[in-house]
């Protein structure tokens, strides 16, 4: 597989993984989040390109002239009528401490995401997380908080999604695309606003309204990569 075919390269990635590192990255998934496996194309990804910033891509590097993003196309208009057309600026790297400690020095760049500690600050900090959804990349801007996500659901499994960050606030963005879909949750559940979902037995309605906020963006990891694109200005 080849993830260089338009044009797009990967810069500053960590080490790369082998085999036997990636399956005690599983388990450490696993032992964390309850993850019971990766989608085998991100695997790959993985086993070639440890993360890394994504180039050409001028929104890292703010005191550049804005030339060059890549992006990709979501489901999603703005109140104008525009698309949504996130750009992508960052794969999360995998990074193991003690395995990897005698890497340090070839590390050019520690500015770049680790996966376990983003999913904690997300799913732990900010409860923005679904239950078997991983964030995996970073679109926009270093201090935007939009996500790129794989999801780890039997239902989709491998599935990519995007998380706007604005989305906790849509209305200004995106009309009434999320409140929509929240208020489909509630009505399949027929429950209110005025329903106390702190009660444990509303775990399942909970994670399926942080999965709301989601929108999916493409069937595979490597679907998304062919689906990239270079927009100069």
């Amino acid at each position: 597989m080849n993830f260089m075919d338009i044009s797009i390269e990967i810069k500053g990635s960590f080490p790369k993984l082998d085999e036997k590192l990636l399956r005690k990255f599983e388990k450490l998934l696993e032992d964390r989040f309850k993850f019971k496996s990766l989608p085998q194309e991100y695997k790959d990804f993985l086993l070639k390109h440890n993360g890394g910033y994504i180039h050409p891509n001028d929104l890292v590097y703010e005191d550049k002239e804005f030339e060059e993003v890549v992006s990709f196309s979501t489901p999603l208009e703005f109140r104008d009528g525009s698309i949504d057309e996130p750009n992508l600026i960052m794969m999360f790297t995998v990074w193991l401490e003690e395995d990897m400690r005698a890497f340090e020095d070839s590390i050019e760049d520690w500015d770049i995401y680790s996966i376990v500690p983003s999913n904690i600050y997300s799913r732990e900090d900010f409860d923005i997380l679904p239950k078997f959804m991983m964030s995996i990349g970073l679109c926009n801007s270093m201090r935007s908080g939009d996500l790129l996500c794989i999801s780890l659901y039997e239902d989709d499994f491998g599935s990519i999604y995007y998380h706007p960050n604005k989305s906790m606030h849509p209305v200004p963005f995106y009309g009434d695309f999320f409140t929509n879909r929240r208020t489909e949750i509630y009505e399949k559940y027929k429950i209110d606003a005025e329903t106390d979902l702190d009660s444990p037995e509303f775990d399942e309605v909970n994670d399926e309204i942080r999965r709301a906020y989601f929108v999916k963006v493409a069937d595979s990891f490597n679907d998304l990569w062919k689906n990239l694109k270079i927009i100069r200005y």
